[in-house]
C-alpha cells in the first residue's frame, strides 16, 4: 500500500467556443461513448424523439455490442420531421476535444461511471451536459446551475432539461456557459493537478523509484 499513489485524471485544456450561435427553439445534442447497454444511448434516442422543438442528435462512438446497436438503429428509423438522429462514427482523442464546439449540450444518461471522462471533456469543451442522477460524480452541477441531472426512468426530467436548453436564446445560453465554465474550472484545476504530478514524480525519483 505504501507504494501506491492516487491522483486525479489529468483533464484536457479548457477550450471556449469561439462563437456562441444558440438559436431559440432549436437544440443540437451530442452523445460520445462506446455503444454498449450501460451507456444507455438507446434510452437517449427515445428521449430525444419526444421533443417538440427542432432537435439534432448526433451519436459518436465505437459499436461494441452489435445486438444492442440494432435496437438503436430500429428506434432511430421512425422520427418526427422536427427530429434528426445520426450515427457519425468514431472519433480520435483530438477530434473529440474539438467536436463539442458544434453542439449545445451533451446527453449522457449513463447507468454508471467511475469518473465520467466524457462529461468532464464536454464541459471543458464548452458544451453543457445533461446527465443521469446518482450514476456519476457530477451530481452537483445542478446545484451550481452549471448543467442538468435527471433520474433514469423519469423521462419528464430529461425532457424538461432538453426543453430548457432548446428554449434558450443567445443571452440565456451564455449565462449557462458562464456558470458551467466557473464550475468546471474549479473541478479541473489543471495547475494544481500538474503540481501534484510533479511532486509525486520527484518523490519517486528521489527515493530511487518504486520498488
Amino acid at each position: 500500500p505504501d507504494q501506491i499513489r492516487l491522483i486525479p485524471n489529468f483533464p484536457p485544456k479548457q477550450k471556449l467556443k469561439t462563437r456562441v450561435d444558440k438559436v431559440e427553439g432549436r437544440v443540437r445534442i451530442i452523445f460520445i461513448s462506446r455503444i454498449v447497454p450501460n451507456k444507455n444511448v438507446l434510452y437517449a434516442i427515445k428521449l430525444v424523439k419526444q421533443l417538440e422543438s427542432m432537435a439534432l442528435f448526433d451519436i459518436y462512438g465505437p459499436i461494441e455490442n452489435e445486438e444492442y446497436w440494432e435496437k438503436c438503429k430500429k428506434e432511430m428509423r421512425f422520427c418526427k420531421e422536427n427530429i434528426s438522429i445520426n450515427y457519425c462514427g468514431q472519433l480520435d482523442v483530438l477530434q473529440a476535444r474539438e467536436i463539442y464546439q458544434n453542439y449545445d449540450c451533451l446527453l449522457m444518461p449513463t447507468e454508471f461511471e467511475n469518473y465520467g471522462q466524457v462529461i468532464a471533456e464536454s464541459m471543458l469543451g464548452d458544451c453543457p451536459v445533461i446527465i443521469s442522477k446518482g450514476t456519476t460524480p457530477w451530481d452537483d452541477i445542478l446545484d451550481n446551475k452549471a448543467g442538468y441531472t435527471a433520474a433514469i426512468g423519469h423521462d419528464e426530467e430529461f425532457i424538461k432539461a432538453l426543453n430548457e436548453i432548446s428554449s434558450m436564446n443567445h443571452s440565456d445560453y451564455e449565462r449557462l456557459l458562464i456558470c458551467m465554465r466557473k464550475y468546471i474550472k474549479s473541478k479541473a484545476n489543471i495547475e494544481e493537478i500538474k503540481a501534484n504530478y510533479t511532486s509525486i514524480i520527484e518523490e519517486i525519483c528521489s527515493s530511487g523509484g518504486i520498488k
